[in-house]
């Protein structure tokens, strides 16, 4: 399917994690020094993380992808506690992604 999810230009990451930190879905992690994105599933599409890239790295693309899973995301960072779980969905509700919220 088609729809909205992140690109990261490695020329440009510095490897500083900002945008891993500000990921609340877990779909960027550090490897061999650069941001790259580990799923498309745990993508929601929305570029939070585009604002905590202090060089411009990361853009919003439409491309095939893999549709947004988000049980999976819930799975994945509940054992974070729930300031982590706020922090996913806030953006989600500010996106008008009340589907999820439910």
């Amino acid at each position: 399917m088609k729809r909205t999810i992140i690109e990261i230009d490695e020329e440009k990451c510095t490897g500083c994690e900002a945008c891993v930190k500000g990921c609340h879905e877990g779909a960027l992690r550090m490897i061999d020094g650069k941001a790259r994105i580990i799923s498309d599933l745990y993508c929601d599409g929305l570029g939070a993380c585009i604002g905590d890239c202090p060089v411009g790295a990361i853009r919003l693309i439409e491309r095939e992808a893999a549709p947004y899973d988000e049980i999976s995301v819930l799975k994945r960072i509940i054992p974070n506690g729930d300031q982590t779980i706020l922090a996913h969905l806030q953006p989600l509700k500010m996106h008008g992604k009340t589907d999820y919220l439910n």
